[in-house]
């Protein structure tokens, strides 16, 4: 049978229940991939593919075949399969800045054109092989990927990936922008494939278990599952270049981060206790935080607030605010009442209050706060 391509370009039919099945996906699609002629604006139109690209959304996942399994990751490239034979399994969550698939996947051709690459502005994918094969293809460079194995592919040129058979494999779309923040250009990245090395595989394992069991994008475990896994791929990244920079920053501020995420309800926690954890000193650890404009007592502080906010949205009674400043690290209510008044300009009461008339006004849809926007009003010496 000739093989088909399945992508928002063309009329096809579409299996009942589409739209409703991936409701949760509903940013993501359709997008106007074939109507794009180059007269769009990159920098408006692009823009808001991005946006609606990288809004998050709670963990999902689906189980297709035929043209509705090859319509699913239309939005990133086009998909040319038998649909017939087809097939698609995919768990996915969606975070600010990147996007993190886990897929099991049959033969076809994966082809992210011109098209799409000036529709939706992705910096890079990373390909890591679970099971299976796969070949990446850009700029003229082709990189064979067994079991095990990873690759980048840069997001501002068009690239190809060939599954011969069946593969495997998790996938990690990263919002354009984000690694050029790191000092890496991103027209430069790719492609290339990772070397087997401590640190790569460090990296795969962090992705596996992420993959295993995706977060809540708004939680303090997403967040700072977001943030790990940039300052992991940027690291792996640089050491695959050769420079001078190691990688070593980066896995240092990713261990951090997932010790702060597992430990911020003890409210002794301190900078000294993540240096130890990390396998640094905490002068090290505290430059390295500095030099991503950032600090471990603010991490912590920001964590702690995340969680405590999460709480409040629900309308935690009076009488349950010292257990929530008791369970989220702050120890008490003073420390917890100071922390909101400096990353919101709010006492938690006013902030559950606050957010429980977004509530009303949104007639019952839950509309938090994003306290991560609001300025910060003071500053912390120290955790907590």
């Amino acid at each position: 049978m000739k093989e088909s391509c399945s992508t928002y370009c063309g009329e096809h039919p579409r299996t009942p229940g589409w739209r409703e099945m991936h409701s949760s996906m509903a940013g993501l699609v359709p997008l106007p991939v074939a109507q794009h002629t180059g007269r769009m604006d990159a920098s408006t139109e692009g823009d808001r593919a991005a946006d609606r690209i990288f809004t998050p959304r709670r963990p999902a996942s689906a189980d297709l075949s035929g043209l509705a399994g090859m319509d699913m990751l239309s939005w990133y490239a086009r998909t040319t399969a038998n649909p017939p034979d087809f097939r698609l399994r995919a768990s996915f969550v969606i975070f600010e800045n990147l996007t993190v698939f886990r897929l099991e996947h049959s033969r076809a051709e994966i082809d992210r054109t011109p098209a799409h690459v000036a529709a939706v502005r992705v910096g890079g994918a990373f390909y890591l092989v679970r099971d299976g094969a796969a070949t990446l293809t850009q700029n003229g460079r082709t990189i064979p990927l067994g079991a095990g194995a990873s690759a980048f592919a840069s997001g501002v040129t068009p690239h190809q990936l060939h599954i011969p058979e069946s593969a495997a494999m998790i996938l990690v779309v990263v919002r354009r922008g984000m690694f050029r923040a790191r000092g890496l250009p991103e027209s430069e990245l790719g492609p290339r494939r990772f070397p087997a090395t401590s640190f790569t595989e460090a990296v795969s394992s962090f992705l596996r278990a992420l993959a295993s069991d995706f977060p809540v994008p708004s939680s303090p475990e997403g967040i700072t599952s977001q943030q790990a896994t940039l300052s992991l791929l940027a690291g792996l990244i640089t050491s695959s270049e050769g420079q001078q920079r190691t990688a070593q920053p980066e896995l240092s501020i990713a261990r951090a981060l997932t010790f702060i995420a597992a430990n911020y309800s003890n409210p002794d926690l301190t900078t000294a206790d993540v240096a130890t954890a990390t396998g640094i000193s905490s002068r090290h650890l505290q430059r390295i935080f500095a030099s991503a404009n950032n600090s471990v007592a603010d991490e912590l502080r920001r964590i702690r607030i995340r969680w405590a906010a999460m709480r409040l949205d629900e309308g935690v009674g009076a009488r349950e605010l010292t257990e929530l400043a008791a369970s989220t690290g702050f120890g008490n209510i003073a420390r917890m009442r100071r922390a909101f008044l400096r990353q919101t300009g709010m006492s938690p009461t006013q902030y559950r209050d606050s957010a429980q008339q977004m509530k009303v006004a949104s007639e019952g849809g839950v509309t938090a706060i994003d306290t991560d926007a609001l300025p910060a009003t003071g500053t912390t010496n120290g955790p907590g």
